[in-house]
């Protein structure tokens, strides 16, 4: 092979692997834009909760419950905590965790704000500690969001103060 034909092959194999690259950023995009990391408060006022037996009969308030058994919270979100919150409300949770075995578990749910959603799907959880609970994704302005939800009980209510800190 002649040091010419060496020279082209090197110059088609450099503008390949450019074009290449130029068409991979394309169809993938430019890579990831840089991580935005938010916390939002939230007051959490709830609607209804409930315990139930995994046949779906509700439990008295003083039954131990059983793994299978579940319960279920659902509220109304507004900006702010249990002190000081707007007066009009920005969103909605639904939250549903069964037993699985003494106190773990596992919880499903989503908390609507906006027009946005953050999931919460199929985390495990130790119910008898007050741990957050991890994001495992979204929609709109939370699509892909990760991060964790942690609930401050408000005294003598079933009312809640959430700090949810995401990164999207």
């Amino acid at each position: 092979m002649n040091l010419r034909m060496s020279v082209a092959r090197r110059i088609g194999a450099i503008a390949l692997t450019g074009a290449l690259a130029a068409t991979a950023v394309l169809l993938l995009g430019a890579g990831p834009a840089s991580a935005k990391t938010t916390t939002v408060h939230l007051f959490d006022k709830s609607v209804s909760s409930g315990a139930f037996a995994a046949s779906g009969v509700a439990l008295n308030p003083s039954a131990q419950a059983a793994t299978g058994d579940y319960f279920v919270s659902t509220g109304t979100d507004y900006n702010g905590n249990h002190n000081r919150h707007s007066k009009k409300s920005v969103g909605a949770s639904n939250l549903v965790c069964t037993i699985t075995s003494g106190t773990s578990g596992f919880c499903d749910g989503v908390i609507a704000i906006g027009s946005s959603l953050l999931f919460i799907d199929h985390v495990a959880v130790n119910l008898s500690g007050n741990a957050p609970l991890k994001v495992t994704g979204g929609t709109g302005q939370y699509r892909g969001a990760r991060g964790t939800i942690s609930a401050q009980g408000v005294s003598n209510t079933n009312n809640n103060d959430f700090t949810i800190k995401i990164t999207t």
